[in-house]
């Protein structure tokens, strides 16, 4: 068992870091604003491009996620494929967001994509003892692929 402070300080140690993916067309209004909730971007009327479709927005809108910023674990985030290869997303961008935003009041992780009916989603200290980091950083591949989309695949080689 670990704290979540115990946890940070373990993956700055390893150079680990959140992940935020992103469409090239959101980087100067990041640059601008920082990294801002969906809720917030449609409250203000900055541009947006969002990877997400109109099923996982409302998704989001109704579990209240969208007033959140969505990180990964994974460099490779399933939806970020999802996003491109259904032409949400153009040019991907992956941004890398210091694991210390995991000891601020009021974030969240989730044991699977968040949108998942049966995701449970809960604070560091409750979340992080239960998930996986070894097949997350280490054996999955959440790249899709054109005759399995969104199918999580071991990195054997034999895919």
């Amino acid at each position: 068992m670990f704290t979540v402070a115990e946890f940070v300080d373990r993956s700055q140690q390893l150079k680990r870091m959140l992940y935020h993916f992103t469409d090239a067309r959101n980087i100067e209004g990041i640059r601008q604003h920082g990294l801002l909730p969906t809720s917030v971007l449609k409250a203000t009327s900055l541009p947006m491009v969002t990877g997400g479709d109109l099923t996982s927005l409302s998704i989001d809108a109704h579990k209240g996620l969208d007033s959140l910023i969505s990180l990964s674990f994974c460099v490779s985030h399933p939806m970020s494929h999802v996003a491109q290869e259904e032409g949400r997303i153009d040019q991907l961008r992956i941004l890398q967001v210091c694991p210390t935003v995991l000891l601020r009041d009021g974030t969240l992780v989730a044991n699977q994509v968040a949108t998942a009916n049966d995701a449970v989603i809960e604070r560091p200290d409750v979340m992080l003892p239960q998930l996986d980091f070894v097949a997350a950083y280490e054996r999955l591949d959440w790249r899709t692929r054109k005759d399995k989309p969104g199918v999580q695949r071991l990195k054997s080689g034999k895919h």
